[in-house]
């Protein structure tokens, strides 16, 4: 996936990369999780990255609405 990371100026996320070729978001939380969001649009990727709250905006629109999956760390 060749996607550029855009860090955030956030209290509950750390920064986010986006796929238009797979429609994937992944997300990295503050916390240290990151998570991949399955058929995102760049609609709503760019409504994200304009939202006041990106954490509110994930809650309401993002998570529990499409299949995701936790990313392991490969140390």
């Amino acid at each position: 996936m060749t996607a550029s990371r855009v860090l955030l100026d956030s209290t509950a996320l750390t920064s986010v990369s986006f796929s238009a070729e797979t429609n994937i978001l992944n997300v990295e939380f503050r916390n240290g999780l990151i998570y991949e969001y399955l058929g995102v649009s760049s609609d709503l990727f760019e409504q994200l990255l304009a939202a006041p709250s990106k954490g509110a905006f994930l809650v309401r629109f993002i998570r529990n609405r499409f299949p995701h999956r936790r990313v392991e760390l490969t140390q």
